[in-house]
């Protein structure tokens, strides 16, 4: 009886212990699994954080639903936030609004939440902003200071819309937004493109919009109150024709490129040539692609790919006869030993000894009339690649002296060799330089008084725009470079009188001195 006793007590104490055991199992598994899905949401996040940061928001919002699946209540308010600004700033507004609504509907937002995602929505909707704000209201009530602070900025005094970039000359503009107001939330935008003064019935600003014709646009917002405010006028012009004639350009520069094979054969050329012309039709496509494309971006994209077609087609390789291949090699002879005695000729190593090779070749050529044409284009592709190669190294040593401020590198007479501006010492003064192949170095030329006193510079087809002033709104003179020679215009009136022409033009980018990528990509 007692062996019995004791096995029983035996078997009891065996159960415990794999009880315990197990529920030591179950506990280090939940934390195990806790940690993990820890670790996996951050993770999720992170991921959407990145691509937000990247801009590519559709990923960022599958990224923050991976994380809601298996988020805690610790994380849901943070994975909300970040959808409902991803929404928005994708252009998906009904979305984001759909996502506040479930939060409502689930009680899962509490107040502060709620304000910053309506005040998120209201930047680009701000009607629905308010009819959520409505729907919290009645649901919640008043009590809390964010919704009340909310409820004030929707009854306060509505003032003029404000668009979020300036009116003037495009030839494309597909989403025209207005600014984000805070101070007046809710406050409903109506517009009108049709010449109509707009009212509670005209249509209602719920996002970007396109403009398809030359208009004025005119808008007006409205209060919780229905207090109106004055009427904004805003007036576009649309040049589609523009817009027409880049496309052409670059599908028959697209065309030339894909048509034109590499070689030195007569009806060939280099690949440096078709690498200019493809970073040209690089520069109109970018162009092409934005929401939004400046008349003036337009205009001078078409000049620049005009201009660089005709060098492309000059680079295609012909036949030539003797007389013109020993022309060539004369004066090719006359930069390698200028450019080998410059103080760039230890940068271009490669480049001299590639010319030098094809000035032998081009000598032995002699009568072979096989053979001519082959030596002309390699002699004639290598003083290219030289004088490439001249100007960056040349640009660069000025860069690094230690009172230049900042520079511009902009083709101001449309070679496809850029010329070089630095701003230089105490008093920011501009000095003007271009390169010379035929020397081996920079040669400055800016004896006009009036281009040290330039404060900003705008691309423009016929040469270069400068300003004398910071903002744009000074004096505006024309800058032109032929036959080495630089000179100014007097003042442009249309620029200095006319709003629309000033803002809708382009500033040229300007650089830290210890940056050299754009010499380099040039």
């Amino acid at each position: 009886m007692y062996g019995r006793k004791k096995s029983r007590l035996t078997v009891t104490a065996i159960g415990m212990i794999l009880a315990f055991l197990l529920l030591v199992c179950a506990v280090a598994y939940s934390a195990v699994d806790s940690y993990n899905k820890k670790t996996h949401i951050k993770q999720y996040i992170n991921n959407a954080l990145s691509y937000t940061e990247a801009q590519d928001y559709s990923s960022a919002v599958g990224e923050y639903n991976k994380a809601l699946k298996i988020s805690s209540s610790a994380y849901r308010a943070e994975i909300y936030r970040g959808i409902i600004y991803c929404y928005i700033k994708d252009g998906k507004t009904d979305e984001a609004v759909d996502c506040v609504k479930l939060l409502l509907a689930r009680r899962e937002i509490k107040p502060e939440a709620f304000s910053e995602a309506a005040l998120m929505i209201n930047s680009a909707d701000p009607s629905s902003a308010y009819r959520l704000l409505q729907t919290y209201i009645e649901n919640n009530g008043a009590d809390d200071p964010a919704i009340q602070k909310l409820i004030a900025s929707s009854e306060s005094e509505p003032v003029m819309p404000q668009l979020d970039m300036l009116p003037g000359s495009y030839v494309k503009l597909s989403e025209l937004k207005f600014k984000p107001d805070d101070e007046h939330f809710g406050h409903s935008i109506y517009y009108t493109t049709n010449n109509e003064a707009p009212n509670e019935f005209s249509k209602i600003y719920r996002g970007g919009f396109p403009i398809e014709d030359s208009t004025d646009l005119r808008a007006v917002s409205f209060n919780a109150k229905a207090e109106s405010s004055q009427t904004a006028v805003y007036s576009f012009i649309i040049d589609k024709e523009m817009q027409e004639k880049l496309e052409t350009l670059t599908e028959d520069a697209k065309k030339l490129i894909n048509e034109t094979e590499t070689g030195v054969n007569a009806g060939q050329c280099s690949q440096t040539a078709k690498d200019r012309l493809n970073a040209s039709v690089a520069a109109a496509q970018e162009v092409l692609g934005r929401t939004n494309i400046l008349f003036m971006d337009a205009e001078n994209q078409v000049d620049y790919l005009t201009a660089a077609q005709e060098e492309f087609k000059s680079r295609i390789n012909k036949d030539v006869d003797g007389e013109t291949l020993h022309s060539l090699t004369v004066f090719a002879d006359g930069i390698y030993l200028a450019v080998s005695r410059s103080g760039i000729a230890n940068n271009v190593t490669d480049e001299l000894s590639a010319l030098n090779e094809a000035l032998e070749q081009s000598k032995a050529a002699g009568d072979k009339q096989d053979d001519i044409t082959a030596a002309y284009h390699t002699l004639y592709q290598k003083l290219l690649a030289l004088n490439f190669a001249g100007y960056k190294a040349a640009y660069k040593a000025l860069l690094i002296s230690n009172d230049c401020n900042s520079y511009i590198i902009y083709d101001i007479n449309g070679d496809l060799i850029p010329e070089l501006i630095l701003n230089r010492g105490t008093n920011n003064e501009n000095y003007f330089y271009t390169y010379s192949v035929e020397q081996g170095e920079t040669v400055r030329i800016d004896s006009d008084e009036r281009f040290a006193d330039i404060k900003r510079f705008y691309a423009h087809h016929d040469g270069l725009l400068g300003c004398s002033s910071e903002d744009g709104t000074g004096e505006f003179r024309l800058i032109t470079f032929v036959n080495n020679k630089l000179e100014i215009s007097d003042v442009l009136e249309e620029y200095t009188t006319s709003e629309t022409l000033r803002t809708s033009l382009s500033p040229l980018q300007v650089n830290v001195p210890g940056s050299t990528k754009q010499i380099e990509t040039y």
